[in-house]
């Protein structure tokens, strides 16, 4: 019966914290947006691995969050069961959370046989702790539901090493529930499980060993199948279609700065309480510093006790992890984020606060529970559990005093939103909505009008490259004068700026004063349009392309795309009716042309040279960049990758005053600060081949001479008053293996070496001789007949990664354009696609018919489906048996 009274306490307790919660309306934040209903319906199906949901209107592949497939189907199923976004929130979330987090703390500490104090005390602390209510507030709620499953995870694997198959089975289908929320946190699982291998490994007796080994052994292999298979309809796909290089790179970019110090972590406080402003860090706060007294308290309380010992190794490293690349020994962190295999899914260190959370509940139980055994009166007891229990509730008074800003607080401007969707849906043609810098979280978002951020947007090339300065993020909308013409092939058909929020936003006078400047600067733009009606500044493209259209001419450019430029200069010129195809984009894009009879070449600053190159083959490249680090090693030189374009442009701009924006072939550029020496080595390099070198001449560059045996085999004056990239010959190799690269001048760069047979080399610039007769200025587009303006273009979306488009009246050969993110998975009619703008799909058509375009890797799912249901129906059964 008194059980039953602290259990109700707790309850009304954490329904008081929770409170924001159980009053009408919808809870969103900036990573938790209102969905429509039709959007929530659409979950209902199978997994599809081409995305245009959330804030990635021009779409991706999806593989990488295919794991969440399971919870999302759930979601859908009760939305065609008509649950609003507004009850599922609370039914299939926030109320779960609380349920299976208290539960499977109270039957973790059950199993650790401790008091009903201590538990309660423990679920209070574990479930409103500034760590994951700032994971609630910031709408990361699948991350909630791993963490309230966490210690039922645990706790099954306590069970299954030790019980019989159906416990062994019950393991596995807790840990795969925790993938499906957050696959991120079966890694952090398996660090406990490693570490909890290691440690009932230190007090094994020699007898003990093979028993244990076998049964840890038999365990390990029927919980790893089962989660495996459950998750095969996505694994099979990733490691069918890995993830490219510079996507995995952006996925997984590291940070040099951590915002969770030291003391942060051992005070078990977010930097980011309570306002969940990124970069807004939370002075250390002295009322948190009996959390961790409460946690080392157990050790002395129960001393030499196992138990105590391993959660408090746990706290140890977990306290470790979670501060990141913050001193002391910051280092090592970044020596595990590149060296170990997986942690670099962790670029944000605060995952490991689920350790931290874990750990300090047990010690902070074992603690209570050992103060509890030491009082003899009831009244000091319970007066004890009411001080504990008021401290833990003042450590969260941002929470039930309202003034959190996400989802424990009543979003505002929610009839201006209203408003804005009903305006927004009631055009029905399909488009893009655009929105600066991020979707505002009461947008309902929806299949016909998709959305994509500003923020990034901005790091595709094309919007990139057009950015001036590192002081304003956005200044691309205003600042190129081509930029209408990209919005416009992009299928973005309306910008969004919202107003700023007094919660999150810092309202002084010169972010309001900038704000509203920066809005009339939007407004008066000649291809935007301000639509008054809207309460919330929403401005219309005039003028947008539909998600499929056809170009009567295509470009292949060799030179960086500063030829934008060129598109406002006549109506002809427009990127509408310009499919333009950067060759220096990929590595040998040469041997492309020939499957593209209807391009022009453009060499865009670059000569016939450059034309050659690109019919080298990848096999006969070298890519310096992929033999340093992106800080100066012993040499001194230092790299920039693909995805650091932004960056790269702005140092180049910021510290030596050159404006290059050259591709880099995919390969990175090298960089010498100095007079430098720089040793290469590859089994490409032979005695009697041409080698070639694709350098950067500047005003600040000088001499780059190239080295085998002391002797030189030739150099290149890369000082020039312009800036450029351009291809060289040096010289024939005297030597096998290595070459010797010396650099004079304050800046010299490097993007690719070449060595092949001679015989090769005269070969290509034959074949480039060839195409000259293709070679044309781009200006020439102005005086073009546009001789396909009676094409018409029909399509029908199946799904996602499937379309039915109709094309009639194609008179020539033209370019289709699909307008989403180019990847080279998709096929019409088994055509691969090549890159247009280095931003969208481009396919060449040269006929009247229905082409269906599919995304490949969505026929791999039908197998992986078979294999996940296959182990769950197996597993359902041995439960059983």
């Amino acid at each position: 019966m008194k059980n039953k009274f602290y259990i109700i306490i707790l309850s009304i307790i954490l329904a008081g914290i929770y409170w924001q919660w159980w009053i009408p309306g919808p809870r969103v934040a900036s990573d938790f947006s209102l969905l429509s209903q039709d959007l929530l319906k659409s979950l209902a199906a199978f997994p599809q691995t081409w995305s245009v949901g959330g804030t990635e209107g021009l779409g991706e592949y999806a593989s990488f969050t295919l794991w969440s497939w399971p919870f999302n189907l759930l979601l859908g199923l009760l939305a065609n069961l008509n649950f609003s976004f507004v009850i599922l929130e609370r039914l299939s979330i926030i109320i779960p959370f609380l349920f299976l987090g208290s539960y499977g703390i109270w039957k973790l500490f059950e199993y650790f046989e401790l008091s009903v104090y201590a538990r309660l005390i423990s679920i209070l602390f574990y479930l409103a702790n500034s760590y994951i209510i700032l994971v609630i507030d910031g709408g990361q709620l699948s991350i909630s539901l791993a963490y309230a499953l966490f210690p039922l995870g645990f706790l099954s694997l306590e069970y299954g090493i030790r019980g019989n198959l159906r416990k062994k089975i019950l393991s596995a289908l807790v840990i795969s529930l925790i993938g499906f929320f957050d696959i991120r946190f079966i890694y952090v699982f398996l660090l406990l499980c490693f570490i909890k291998f290691l440690y009932e490994f230190l007090f094994l007796r020699l007898n003990a060993w093979l028993p244990w080994i076998r049964s840890w052994l038999k365990s390990g292999l029927i919980i790893t199948a089962i989660v495996l298979g459950l998750n095969a309809y996505w694994i099979i796909i990733i490691l069918k279609f890995p993830l490219s290089d510079n996507f995995y790179s952006y996925l997984t970019e590291s940070s040099s700065t951590s915002f969770i110090s030291l003391s942060h972590s051992l005070l078990f406080l977010s930097p980011h309480w309570f306002k969940n402003v990124f970069g807004n860090i939370t002075q250390l706060r002295f009322e948190f510093i009996l959390i961790p007294i409460l946690v080392f308290l157990a050790p002395l309380f129960r001393p030499r006790n196992r138990l105590v010992g391993f959660w408090l190794v746990i706290a140890l490293i977990s306290i470790f992890l979670t501060k990141g690349s913050s001193e002391p020994f910051g280092e090592f962190y970044s020596w595990l984020y590149s060296k170990l295999l997986g942690f670099s899914l962790f670029r944000d260190s605060s995952k490991f606060f689920f350790l931290t959370a874990l750990s300090y509940t047990i010690l902070i139980g074992i603690t209570v529970d050992e103060i509890i055994k030491k009082i003899n009166t009831s009244s000091i007891r319970n007066l004890f559990l009411v001080i504990l229990t008021t401290y833990l509730i003042f450590l969260v008074s941002p929470v039930w005093l309202g003034k959190m800003t996400g989802t424990f607080s009543t979003p505002s401007l929610q009839k201006e939103y209203e408003q804005l969707n009903k305006l927004i849906l009631k055009d029905n043609k399909e488009s893009n909505i655009f929105w600066i810098p991020t979707i505002y979280p009461l947008t309902s978002l929806n299949n016909l009008h998709p959305s994509v951020e500003a923020a990034r947007l901005a790091q595709k090339r094309p919007f990139a490259q057009a950015i001036k300065g590192s002081y304003e993020t956005f200044n691309f909308l205003r600042e190129a004068n081509y930029m209408g013409q990209l919005f416009d092939i992009a299928n973005i058909g309306y910008v969004v700026y919202p107003q700023l929020n007094p919660k999150r936003d810092n309202l002084n006078s010169d972010n309001i004063k900038y704000y509203y400047t920066f809005l009339n600067q939007l407004s008066h733009l000649d291809w935007l349009s301000r639509i008054d009606s809207s309460k919330v500044p929403l401005l219309r493209v005039k003028s947008y392309q539909n998600k499929f259209f056809v170009t009567p001419n295509t470009w292949v450019v060799f030179g960086s795309d500063k030829i934008y430029t060129e598109s406002t200069k006549s109506a002809n010129l427009a990127l509408s009716k310009n499919a333009l195809v950067f060759a220096e984009e990929f590595s040998s894009f040469g041997k492309e042309i020939d499957k593209l009879p209807q391009a022009k070449i453009v060499l865009f600053h670059k000569n016939i040279l450059d034309l050659a190159a690109s019919f080298v083959e990848n096999k006969d490249l070298i890519f310096p960049a992929k033999f340093l680090n992106h800080d100066p090693d012993v040499s001194r030189w230092w790299k920039r990758d693909t995805s650091d374009f932004r960056n790269w442009k702005d140092f180049l701009d910021d510290k030596y005053g050159i404006n290059n924006q050259d591709f880099d072939l995919k390969g990175g550029w090298a960089i010498s600060e100095g007079n430098l020496e720089l040793k290469v080595e590859s089994q490409q390099i032979t005695k009697g081949k041409i080698l070639l070198a694709r350098v950067m001449e500047s005003s600040k560059s000088g001499q780059v001479n190239f080295y085998q045996n002391n002797k030189l085999i030739g150099g290149i004056t890369t000082q020039k008053k312009d800036d450029n990239v351009r291809w060289f010959e040096v010289g024939i190799l005297n030597g096998d293996s290595q070459i010797n690269i010396k650099t004079v001048g304050s800046i010299n760069v490097i993007n690719a070496l070449a060595v092949l047979s001679l015989s090769e080399w005269q070969l290509y610039k034959q074949k480039a001789l060839i195409y000259k007769d293709k070679i044309t200025d781009f200006e020439d587009a102005g005086d073009a007949k546009d001789d396909i303006a009676d094409v018409h273009i029909t399509y029908q979306q199946i799904n996602p990664t499937k379309y039915k488009v109709s094309i009639k009246n194609l008179k020539k050969n033209a370019t289709l354009v699909f307008a989403q993110y180019f990847d080279d998975n998709w096929r019409l009619n088994s055509k691969s696609p090549f890159s247009v703008y280095s931003l969208l799909n481009g396919f060449e058509l040269d006929k009247d018919g229905i082409y269906e375009l599919v995304f490949t890797p969505q026929e791999y799912i039908p197998i992986g489906l078979i294999i996940s249901a296959a182990t769950l129906l197996l597993s359902i059964v041995l439960l059983f048996v």
